[in-house]
């Protein structure tokens, strides 16, 4: 494989950004992190391409059996022993993080996540019951591009006389794949909204694979030598390098302009780095020594990427530290944990007994997470079986005044909402044209919903699982559709929802037709903080008359003791503070007539 200098220092800094978006971008940082995963795709489409047109012209042929096993003989010792291990420190934390961990395996093993991420619809909004093995979806998604790339290009060589010839079809088909994958890319992402179905389809990414092909078959007919550094070839790096960082902040994901230009534009910037670099190749070239040290982490940079999502995930259900103490502790865990797996594979490869060992130390706990693992969310399925027993035993702690801190919660609560209320009987109404309070919630809502019956008077609750904030809008145009709208609107949907935009709360205003709207903010978890999104909800119900705030992140994001051991449902206590707070806001801003 073709060694450029200074390309694996740049793998080590979009890793970095990469990582850091998964930790960061809830708290509005480095929200367009997710755009560097174009540039390893580049990368990884020139140093195919590259190989497989050096083979051709060594042996006259394009082995695609023996590059495809070659391929997955890469990828699969790193992958399994990644899933053997993540399998291995899952054992310790709580079964909501576990629901459907064996497909989720499945998935990684065998190469299929993006795939089976699209059907489920979830993606990496999913905050209630994540996959493990999410971000795997990339090293899924390379090695199928891997497999086309060489059945794609025998197709070519094999109508082609000329070695010339073949290369220049070549590359004129792979620029124009590259533009019909991003213009499916908008398409899909942007114009239709599908966003896991533009983001992890091989279809709609494989743009920034196939420039990375079209710049090894530009190379191969217009071949470099080696040269003094050029001018403008470090302007270029400069400017694709700095562009790619500014899209790491200024991105959001799911968000129109990241699929109509954000990740094509961060394919082409990344066109121009990788370029650069070849470009100014030396015969000697020696790296600054700062860079020495990244051109190190940047070999392991594949395994740091595989252990850290699931590293991530697995600390955060264990301890509540703060986040960039938290990114720093998976950093290191990941860099050094890559390392010692690398370690065993070598150690494998030649055949060393006492690389065994310490593998099947890690199969045998894997295996047995995989078989007590639940195949649905384990709170969810408490939370739909005994509401009705929950809620029984909610008003007595409402009612419970020799209960200390679920007191100090409620009066501190009653303190920035109004007064404490009282259960009322029959409270609840038979629909919400009947109804004085509208209640529009996901998950923790639906756990809720006894407790709020049993203490807001005439309320109709509509709340689901995993409901984003999208479907606000509809099902207020649905209620006035079929008669008026409650006096009180309350919109309960940010366990699911990283942004809240100022168009999207003018969207629900504006149907709720006069209604007195209160949005309510979120804590979804120690690992999505969801600060820029409350911040949003506070300015925008400061900012209009009749629309108010319940902020329910004041009071959980400091108390786990509220919450199911996945730091997001609310247990029996934390559902009834949820519904007082509710109440308490709805008598604060206006009450009921």
């Amino acid at each position: 494989m073709q060694w450029i200098v200074g390309l694996d220092a740049l793998r080590a800094i979009a890793m970095g950004l990469i990582v850091a978006y998964h930790f960061l971008h809830s708290s509005g940082i480095l929200t367009g992190g997710f755009a560097l995963i174009e540039f390893f795709l580049l990368v990884s489409g020139f140093l195919m391409t590259t190989k497989l047109l050096r083979d051709y012209r060594k042996t006259g042929e394009i082995k695609i059996l023996g590059f495809i096993l070659g391929r997955i003989g890469r990828l699969w010792p790193v992958v399994l022993l990644a899933l053997a291990l993540s399998l291995c420190l899952a054992n310790f934390t709580p079964h909501e993080l576990l629901a459907g961990l064996r497909g989720d395996t499945l998935g990684a093993a065998t190469f299929s996540t993006n795939i089976l991420e699209i059907f489920s619809g979830k993606g990496y909004e999913n905050t209630i019951s994540p996959n493990l093995f999410e971000n795997f979806w990339f090293v899924a998604l390379d090695l199928q591009l891997c497999i086309l790339l060489p059945i794609f290009l025998t197709l070519i060589f094999s109508t082609a006389s000329r070695y010339k010839t073949a290369v220049r079809r070549s590359l004129i088909v792979c620029v124009l794949i590259s533009l019909i994958s991003a213009v499916l890319m908008g398409l899909y992402g942007g114009y239709w909204g599908k966003v896991e179905r533009a983001y992890f389809a091989p279809d709609t990414q494989c743009f920034a694979f196939f420039l990375g092909a079209a710049l090894a078959l530009w190379r191969s007919l217009f071949p470099l030598k080696p040269r003094r550094r050029r001018f403008w070839a470090e302007v270029t790096l400069f400017v694709g390098l700095v562009g790619l960082i500014v899209e790491s902040c200024v991105l959001r994901y799911g968000e129109q302009a990241s699929f109509y230009w954000g990740m094509p534009l961060a394919a082409v910037l990344s066109l121009m780095v990788l370029d650069s670099l070849l470009i100014l190749q030396r015969k000697r070239t020696v790296l600054p020594k700062f860079l020495r040290l990244l051109e190190y982490i940047g070999k392991y940079s594949f395994g740091i990427y595989l252990i850290h999502y699931p590293a991530m995930l697995l600390l955060a259900r264990v301890v509540n530290i703060a986040l960039l103490l938290r990114l720093i502790i998976v950093l290191m865990i990941s860099f050094v944990t890559t390392v010692l797996l690398n370690g065993l594979i070598a150690g494998m490869k030649r055949r060393h007994w006492l690389a065994v060992v310490p593998i099947v130390a890690m199969l045998v706990p894997a295996v047995l997470v995989l078989i007590v693992a639940p195949n649905e969310s384990p709170i969810m399925k408490e939370i739909s079986q005994n509401q009705s027993e929950h809620a029984e035993l909610s008003i007595r702690y409402v009612q419970d005044l020799n209960n200390s801190q679920l007191e100090q919660i409620l009066h501190e609560a009653a303190e920035n909402a109004g007064e404490r209320a009282e259960p009322v009987e029959n409270a609840s109404a038979t629909s919400p044209n009947d109804a004085k309070v509208l209640v529009i919630g996901d998950s923790v809502a639906l756990g809720a919903k006894a407790e709020m019956e049993s203490i807001i008077p005439d309320v109709y609750v509509d709340a689901e699982e995993s409901r984003g904030i999208e479907k606000a809008v509809p099902i207020l145009n649905q209620v006035a559709a079929s008669g008026r709208i409650p006096q009180v609107v309350i919109v309960s949907l940010t366990t699911n929802e990283r942004y809240f935009s100022d168009d999207l709360m003018q969207g629900i205003i504006d149907a709720a037709r006069g209604s007195r709207v209160i949005f309510v903010t979120g804590y979804a978890g120690p690992d999505q903080p969801r600060e820029t999104q409350n911040e949003a909800i506070r300015n925008f119900a400061n900012s209009h008359d009749n629309v108010y705030y319940a902020d329910w992140w004041q009071i959980a994001h400091d108390d786990w003791d509220l919450m199911y051991a996945d730091h997001i449902h609310l247990d029996i206590e934390g559902r009834s503070v949820f519904a007082q707070l509710l109440y308490n806001t709805i008598m604060n801003t206006g009450g009921l007539e």
